[in-house]
C-alpha cells in the first residue's frame, strides 16, 4: 500500500446474526486526510470502524458484505491477511485497552516487535519515545516506563493507547471517540497531533462531539441507522447541510 492511501467504502452492509447495522454505506474518505463519523448512538459509526480493519468479524455470529479498498488492498476479500491489514491499520478504542500484563514500554513497543523481529533495542527505544511524545504523555512517563500500564491514570491510558498505536507508523488511522475520556489539555494535544499527521495518515474519527469534527475534520459523514445520510467537505455540511435531517442533527434538534 502507498502511504496514506484513501479508503473507499462501497455498498457495505453489517450485521450480527439477523440484526442489521449498516445497510448499503458508501464513503470515500480521501487520502491524508481526516474524515469525522457523526451521529446518534446506535447509528452505526463504531461498525464501519471495525469493518474496515476487520475486527468486525471476529464477532460471534459477525458478517459484513460489499467492498472496502485501502489504496489497491481489498480489505474484505478471502485471500487478504487480517493480521497483515491490521498491522498498516492503527485504532484507538473510546476506552482505553492497554495489555493489562505489560509495562508502559512493552505496551507501547508489541506492535513494533511484532511486525519488525530484528529491530534493534536502541532504535526499539527510539521508536516507542517517538510515539510517547507524539501522544503527549512522554514527560509523565519518562521515568516509570518499566511500570505497569495499569497504574496509570484513564486518560493517560488512552494516550498509551495512541501512542501504541503511533508506534507501528499507520497509514491508516481509527479513532473511535478518543478524547471521551481525556481532559480539555489532552484533548487539544491529540487535535494537534491530527493537524501534524494530515498528508502522512488517513484518520478516520467518530465523534459525538460536533465542534471536534468541525475543528478537526475535512469531511464529514453523517451516519443515521446504519446508513449515511450526508457526506460533505465539513464546513458545507454544517453550513448548508442538503438533507433536512443532517441539519436537525448539527444544530442540536436531536440526538
Amino acid at each position: 500500500m502507498t502511504r496514506a492511501p484513501e479508503v473507499h467504502l462501497e455498498h457495505v452492509g453489517a450485521a450480527f446474526g439477523t440484526r442489521q447495522v449498516l445497510t448499503d454505506v458508501s464513503l470515500r474518505c480521501a487520502p491524508g486526510a481526516v474524515t469525522a463519523l457523526i451521529g446518534p448512538s446506535g447509528a452505526g459509526k463504531s461498525t464501519v470502524l471495525r469493518c474496515i480493519n476487520r475486527l468486525h468479524e471476529l464477532t460471534a455470529g459477525a458478517w459484513s458484505t460489499g467492498s472496502i479498498t485501502i489504496g489497491e488492498l481489498r480489505a474484505l476479500d478471502p485471500t487478504t491477511d487480517p493480521i497483515r491489514l491490521r498491522q498498516r491499520i492503527g485504532m484507538v478504542f473510546q476506552r482505553p485497552t492497554p495489555f493489562p500484563t505489560m509495562s508502559i514500554f512493552d505496551n507501547v513497543a508489541a506492535g513494533l516487535r511484532a511486525a519488525h523481529r530484528t529491530l534493534s533495542r536502541g532504535l526499539l527505544a527510539d521508536r516507542v519515545e517517538l510515539a510517547l511524545r507524539r501522544s503527549g504523555l512522554w514527560a509523565e512517563v519518562a521515568d516509570r516506563l518499566d511500570r505497569q500500564a495499569t497504574a496509570l491514570s484513564g486518560g493517560q491510558q488512552q494516550r498509551l493507547c495512541l501512542a501504541r498505536a503511533l508506534a507501528v507508523e499507520p497509514v491508516v488511522l481509527l479513532l473511535d471517540e478518543p478524547t471521551a475520556s481525556l481532559d480539555p489539555r489532552a484533548t487539544q494535544q491529540l487535535e494537534e497531533l491530527l493537524y501534524e499527521l494530515r498528508g502522512q495518515v488517513t484518520t478516520i474519527i467518530v465523534t459525538h462531539n460536533l465542534q471536534q469534527a468541525a475543528r478537526i475534520s475535512d469531511t464529514t459523514a453523517f451516519l443515521l441507522g446504519g446508513t449515511i445520510v450526508e457526506s460533505a467537505p465539513t464546513r458545507e455540511l454544517f453550513t448548508t447541510p442538503h438533507d433536512p435531517r443532517t441539519e436537525a442533527y448539527v444544530t442540536g434538534r436531536f440526538g
